[in-house]
This record gives C-alpha cells, sequence and structure tokens, in this order.
C-alpha cells in the first residue's frame, strides 16, 4: 500500500520534529515537507499533494482558512488534522478538521487519536465500495448534477472552471458507462452519494 503522506505546520521546529518522530512510528505513514511558517504552507501543498496536513490553530489566518478551503474542494483534497495551542478553535477550523490534538496531550494520547484515525480512514477511503469508480471530485459534481445545477452554477459552487466541470462530468460518463441525469440520480441514491429526500427538496424549490 501507498504511504500516506503529510505535511507538518505547527510554527514550531520543536513541534514538527516531535510530530514527526509521532508518524515515523507509523510505518504507513510519511512525512513529505515540513514548515514552521504558513506563507511556505501553501506551496508545500501545491508541490507535494499530501493526504494530510498537521497545523497548529495559532498560525491559521483567515486568508490560510479560506485557501485551505479552495485546496479541500480540488481535485486531490486532503484530510486537517489541527493541534490546539491555546484558546477557542473558530467553529470555522473546527468544520474543516478531521482531529484536534491538544498541545498537553501524552505521547500515547496523540498516538492513539492518530492511529484510531487512520485505521477508519483506511476503512473508509481504501477499501470502498462501487463509488470507488469516481474520484472524491467526481462525486461531489455527481452530487450537483442529480441536484438538478448547472455547469455554471456547479463551478461557482466548487471554485473551478465550467471547462473543468464539463471535463468531469464526461469522465463521470465514461467511467460509468451512465449518460443519462435520471441513471446518474440512480446511481448516485445507489451508492450514498446523495439521497432522495435531497432531490425531493431540490425539486420543491
Amino acid at each position: 500500500m501507498q504511504k500516506m503522506r503529510f505535511i507538518l505546520a505547527s510554527g514550531s521546529f520543536l513541534l514538527n520534529k516531535g510530530f514527526e518522530q509521532l508518524l515515523k512510528e507509523e510505518r504507513e505513514l510519511e512525512v513529505v515537507w515540513t514548515t514552521e511558517t504558513p506563507s511556505q504552507l501553501i506551496s508545500g501543498i501545491r508541490n507535494f499533494s499530501p493526504d494530510f496536513l498537521i497545523l497548529a490553530s495559532h498560525i491559521i489566518d483567515n486568508l490560510l482558512l479560506k485557501e485551505l478551503k479552495i485546496f479541500l474542494n480540488g481535485d486531490h483534497p486532503f484530510k486537517i488534522f489541527v493541534i490546539n495551542t491555546g484558546g477557542k478553535i473558530p467553529g470555522e477550523l473546527t468544520e474543516i478538521s478531521s482531529v484536534i490534538f491538544n498541545f498537553s496531550d501524552s505521547k500515547s494520547d496523540l498516538a492513539r487519536k492518530l492511529h484510531t484515525f487512520i485505521k477508519n480512514y483506511e476503512h473508509e477511503d481504501y477499501d470502498k465500495t462501487a463509488s470507488s469508480a469516481l474520484t472524491n471530485r467526481e462525486q461531489n459534481i455527481l452530487r450537483e448534477v442529480t441536484l438538478g445545477l448547472t455547469n455554471k452554477e456547479i463551478g461557482e459552487k466548487l471554485f473551478i472552471s465550467i471547462h473543468t466541470v464539463i471535463t468531469h462530468r464526461k469522465n463521470i460518463t465514461q467511467k460509468l458507462g451512465i449518460k443519462t441525469v435520471s441513471g446518474l440520480t440512480v446511481y448516485a441514491i445507489l451508492n450514498k452519494i446523495v439521497n432522495l429526500e435531497e432531490i425531493s427538496n431540490r425539486e420543491n424549490l
């Protein structure tokens, strides 16, 4: 199995080293980039396409949060682990975080949280059913198609161009061999990408 790729951006040399050592003890994990400053984080994400980010809460401002959300809606979304270095974590940051580490956590607590999440992640994301034929981005676009959004509306919602939406829709059709919206809707329902209530609500608008 390919190793899961991590970027560390804790704002501290010592924190980075501590988490790097913790991750190395899990054989399936790999640290591909470390930085102590948020200014270098975006270039690291672009260059290394990580599966996970570990970020300190105090380095995340509104601008960085906005950029992270853009990446999360991209073709290679990642999971975010936050180190709570003090104070209350903003709600927007909590919403996009998969795991919260506390600065006061012991090594065993950190390892337990990390190990538990990774095992669940392997089960959910590496052992998928039929929906594994589609990438996360394609599933997001399929969902919006079944809810009746136009290519333009999907592009605006997901921060991508209309051309990109059209390309993804062609890929979805080719992968699934389904050409009609009604057929795609049935597939999306069966694979729990969308549910009947959401479709009914959209039709009643």
